[in-house]
């Protein structure tokens, strides 16, 4: 991310990815982290890939992991922790303390890294 690169996951990029997680009975859900009833977007046994689809557009998954905390925007390492992801934020992210204490850590030597990797 300090090369500007996007990131391999959605706990990294700020925003969930469109992806299924289908259990063994076929139920399907959006996300590894909500495989919960309230999120259970159909059965492949039962619909088709456009119901399921459809499910997760009226539920607005992905949309509303967009929400961020109004604090964020103002962190000066929001570029490279974008709010976390979805699952650890009930308001603010729950390691908010924690990245932010990282980063004050390791910050120059993550910079040093991406220069010398940008070579």
């Amino acid at each position: 991310m300090l090369l500007r690169m996007q990131p391999d996951v959605c706990g990294m990029s700020g925003i969930c990815s469109c992806q299924h997680v289908v259990e063994a009975d076929g139920e399907v859900y959006p996300c590894d982290f909500f495989v919960l009833d309230e999120y259970k977007l159909g059965n492949l046994n039962l619909v088709s890939y456009e119901e399921i689809n459809k499910k997760r557009k009226e539920l607005r998954f992905i949309e509303k992991s967009s929400i961020i905390h109004e604090d964020c925007k103002e962190c000066r390492y929001y570029a490279i922790c974008r709010g976390g992801c979805r699952r650890y934020r009930n308001s603010k992210n729950f390691f908010c303390t924690a990245y932010y204490e990282f980063f004050d850590y390791t910050i120059r030597r993550l910079e040093n890294i991406a220069t010398w990797y940008s070579r």
